[in-house]
């Protein structure tokens, strides 16, 4: 198996070896910034990711809180609270059967816009997965492109098998907060 002209060899990649790999590296430590800095140095190999994040959305108070989020040169833990417009907030509750998304355009969408602002994203693309265990959603898990290749319907895919190892990580790490 070759990498393409990227450097990205997700063609014909064994989804148990990638879950497994990610899974082991979301679990490498309790510092939730270390895990998701190991987690997009690895999926960055098969996809065109260049950030990832953790995500709490504070439904009573309209707000998405970042906890982590992580470049390719390092992560960090934070706790940056972003107020959500009220077509934000009713955005949410309308899809919130659509467990993962892609964003074409950050900056477009109500949701991600204001944390895009933040993290001076807007131009770039995301997939953002809703993570729940047990019915209970616990938080969100966004991977944004590097910033010249978009997301394939593949790459989606198998970001969308990190859903229960992702919120794992997020509920220990929120546990240890």
């Amino acid at each position: 198996m070759g990498a393409d002209e990227t450097g990205h060899v997700n063609q014909g990649i064994d989804e148990k070896d990638f879950f497994r790999e990610a899974t082991l590296k979301l679990c490498s430590s309790l510092e939730i910034e270390r895990a998701l800095h190991q987690c997009l140095l690895y999926i960055r190999r098969f996809i065109p990711a260049g950030q990832a994040g953790f995500h709490v959305y504070h439904r009573d108070e309209g707000i998405v809180e970042i906890v982590a989020h992580a470049t390719p040169e390092g992560g960090q833990a934070v706790s940056m609270r972003i107020p959500l417009s009220a077509r934000g907030k009713y955005q949410i509750e309308k899809q919130r059967l659509v467990r993962v998304r892609l964003i074409e355009r950050l900056g477009d969408d109500p949701i991600t816009g204001p944390v895009a602002d933040r993290l001076e994203a807007w131009d770039l693309s995301a997939v953002v997965i809703d993570l729940v265990l047990e019915k209970t959603m616990l938080g969100i898990f966004s991977v944004f492109n590097n910033g010249r290749e978009q997301f394939s319907a593949e790459d989606v895919r198998l970001l969308s098998l990190l859903d229960k190892p992702c919120a794992i990580a997020l509920t220990n790490s929120l546990r240890f907060r």
